[in-house]
């Protein structure tokens, strides 16, 4: 995220800017804008236990007894095509955030856990870097400093698509095209590639366990409409044969037959209510189950790979550059 200074009426003391209210499990730690500076990027991280979330965080300036809270910028719709037509920013009323936990990052650049270095003027410092892929990468992907001064020529490491680990180079001495001197710098590592990315694929696994429980679900429910409905007929015999025994009774077996008759009636209509009952089950089973295909369809066709420019960053590297020890007398 970068924050931006307005600096006014002289004011060019160092600032201090932090992140408050993030979630648990995601970490955003301080940077600094030098003095005489405008600029600096915080660098935000998700962890392993970050959990789904969405809210508001506060983004601050500290500098001695003066602190100030950054505005966010917005724009208030999309805009099709950015080379044809204008966009419209504006002020935020205050900065959201939000962690999508189901959603693996593509690529993840590791350093070391030193983030602090020191070293002399015109020294070398070599940072081993690490990538995590999630996702398949096309072509190289190219590893660079983000925030050091740099003209042209910054140093680059450039890793394969069967390389994970490297070291980049950068080498503290000032030229016209590296305006470096003693003091303190800080600069994050940043990693740029295509990513072949799906999105979604949670989504899509889900989508599929639900088309499995639910046909799962209509064969159980359509075998036990089928043997409700098997019940019917003999029920139906019944019926019809109490029907006829009543038929031709006497006089004095009518009444019992009448009972007998009515009983069986009773569970036949017992029974095609059941068969009933249990065919509208198997129904909205089939109509869940052609729902949930549907959407696993959706889901697919998100998650279908695609080729994207992505770039991720390693959190903030400090580096002390010291002058260089004073020249011996008659050297």
């Amino acid at each position: 995220m970068r924050v931006f200074a307005m600096r006014r009426h002289g004011f060019n003391e160092a600032i201090v800017l932090t992140a408050e209210g993030l979630p648990a499990g995601v970490i955003c730690p301080p940077v600094t804008i030098p003095a005489g500076k405008e600029v600096a990027d915080l660098v935000f991280k998700g962890n392993d236990d970050a959990r789904d979330w969405s809210g508001f965080i506060t983004v601050k300036g500290t500098a001695g007894d003066l602190v100030r809270e950054a505005r966010s910028g917005a724009i208030p719709w999309s805009v099709p095509n950015y080379d044809q037509d204008r966009a419209r920013p504006r002020l935020a009323t205050r900065l959201a955030f939000s962690v999508c936990a189901e959603e693996k990052a593509p690529l993840i650049l590791q350093v070391p856990e030193q983030k602090n270095y020191e070293i002399e003027l015109n020294g070398k410092v070599e940072f081993p870097v690490k990538l995590v892929r999630h996702f398949p990468v096309k072509g190289e992907v190219v590893i660079a400093q983000e925030g050091l001064p740099y003209a042209k020529n910054a140093p680059q490491l450039k890793l394969n698509d069967k390389t994970n680990e490297g070291t980049l180079a950068i080498t503290f001495k000032k030229n016209k095209e590296f305006p470096i001197g003693p003091g303190t710098w800080r600069f994050s590592l940043k990693a740029s590639g295509i990513v072949k990315h799906r999105h979604g694929l949670a989504g899509l696994e889900r989508a599929g366990k639900e088309s499995k429980r639910l046909e799962e679900l209509e064969k159980m429910l359509q075998e036990e409409a089928k043997q409700a409905r098997a019940a019917v007929e003999p029920a139906q015999k019944e019926v019809q044969e109490a029907a006829t025994t009543l038929a031709g009774a006497t006089a004095d077996s009518k009444a019992g037959l009448e009972a007998t008759l009515k009983e069986k009636q009773g569970r036949l209509k017992a029974a095609e209510d059941q068969a009933k009952a249990a065919e509208e089950k198997a129904k909205q089973a089939t109509q869940a189950k052609t729902a949930v295909a549907e959407r696993a369809k959706q889901a697919a066709e998100r998650a279908k790979e695609k080729e994207l420019q992505h770039s991720t960053f390693s959190l903030p590297i400090t580096v002390v550059v010291k002058p260089p020890p004073p020249k011996e007398e008659g050297k």
